[in-house]
């Protein structure tokens, strides 16, 4: 895939068909490590042990609508060609945690995307399914010890924040963080649904504005 956006839209219908009722989505650029991660949890069904030993096999799938299950496969493959890999854990009842990890240099990881079109995709179909992304963007400065204060990162967008993250350690700085959780947009919504076209155009713009486009 072009975009790692489209593996998280893959990966979170997965989660939908496995009747997750929240999915938690956290991207995280980090230069010190020179790291780039994506992370999907949900609390959906689950798998048992002999199905997750399985699921790295492409013609492993619980779908009705494909007999290939291509999403963890491709997902898994695209991180290995970046110098990365994934992991997968999952139990019965509790949900499933998918993170791959990327080298954030690599010249073959393919961009993050539409990320803003991939959420909007998720929330207008499933708009009963609780939605919270977060995504961070982390630059290392070895040289700053832990009292310094943040710094903006040069390739951020004059509208990112720049904030000092307290569990960075003293060579981190945390130069932009951006969170959506549906729970909190439904809560200000006084029932209006969150799929409304007028909703969905206002989340699209915020999302595209404020989360971090440098990944």
């Amino acid at each position: 895939m072009r975009e790692l956006s489209m593996h998280i839209l893959d990966l979170a219908q997965n989660s939908i068909v496995a009747s997750a009722t929240l999915i938690e989505i956290d991207v995280t650029a980090d230069s010190a490590s020179d790291t780039f991660k994506i992370a999907i949890r949900d609390n959906g069904r689950g798998m048992s042990p002999e199905f997750l030993a399985r699921v790295r096999d492409p013609f492993t799938t619980t779908r009705t609508t494909r007999r290939v299950g291509l999403g963890i496969p491709m997902f898994a493959e695209a991180a290995q060609a970046c110098d990365g890999g994934l992991t997968v854990e999952s139990q019965v009842g509790k949900g499933t945690s998918v993170e791959a990890t990327f080298r954030l240099s690599h010249i073959d990881r393919a961009p993050l995307g539409d990320i803003a079109a991939t959420l909007i995709a998720l929330i207008a179909a499933n708009p009963d399914i609780d939605i919270v992304y977060r995504q961070q963007v982390i630059i290392g400065h070895p040289e700053l010890d832990s009292g310094s204060t943040s710094i903006r990162h040069p390739e951020l967008d004059s509208g990112s924040t720049s904030v000092r993250h307290p569990e960075l350690d003293s060579g981190s700085t945390c130069a932009a963080e951006f969170t959506l959780d549906t729970r909190e947009i439904k809560s200000q919504l006084a029932g209006v649904p969150i799929n409304e076209n007028a909703v969905l155009k206002w989340l699209g713009e915020y999302i595209a504005e404020h989360a971090p486009r440098s990944l």
